[in-house]
């Protein structure tokens, strides 16, 4: 492969696309379950002294409970994306106003992102790399994500990089969960 030298902007879209969070609607899924775990628990403290469950008593509270519950954890899931929405915007703008563009150099030993200070990566510092339908992402061990806009390539470039990606990294379709 030859090397490739791209300079660009980034776009909030870019951005966004590249936020692991974006790619995680399987989230509500484990609330709703977890909201179960909770009418399970909140059932079985239902107990009268003798040991009966007053289901007929119980499951007009329960079932509100329940989807009460459901509704604060979606509200809480979309709430805490808009946040970090907020933040990526604000990350971006920040970048704008200072007009940092992204420079970086890409060959088969690895690739140069020529920001101040200039960082060099070796294949062998990455851990896997993953593309969507705008970006070609590479991550670290870290969990941390390099971002290379398709849009800065030409058509030839990108088999190449492909190419040069899987020759020299794991692909993944999804992130890995990082439990912090």
């Amino acid at each position: 492969m030859q090397n490739i030298k791209l300079e660009y902007r980034l776009k909030l879209a870019e951005l966004i696309e590249s936020d692991p969070s974006r790619n995680r609607p399987e989230s509500v899924f484990y609330l709703i379950i977890f909201d179960g775990i909770l009418v399970a628990l909140y059932l079985t403290s239902a107990r009268s002294s003798q040991g009966e469950i007053y289901f007929q008593a119980m499951l007009v509270p329960t079932l509100l409970f329940y989807f009460s519950a459901i509704t604060c954890s979606i509200l809480i899931f979309y709430l805490s994306r808009l946040s970090r929405y907020f933040t990526i915007k604000k990350d971006w703008q920040q970048r704008m106003q200072s007009g940092q563009t992204c420079g970086l150099e890409i060959d088969d030993r690895g690739f140069t992102d020529n920001a101040v200070p200039p960082a060099i990566f070796s294949w062998s510092m990455c851990d896997y790399w993953r593309e969507t339908s705008n970006l070609f992402l590479i991550y670290d061990a870290a969990g941390s994500c390099i971002l290379f806009p398709k849009r800065v390539f030409g058509n030839e470039q990108i088999q190449d990089f492909r190419q040069v990606l899987t020759n020299n990294l794991i692909y993944r379709k999804k992130p890995k969960i990082r439990w912090k």
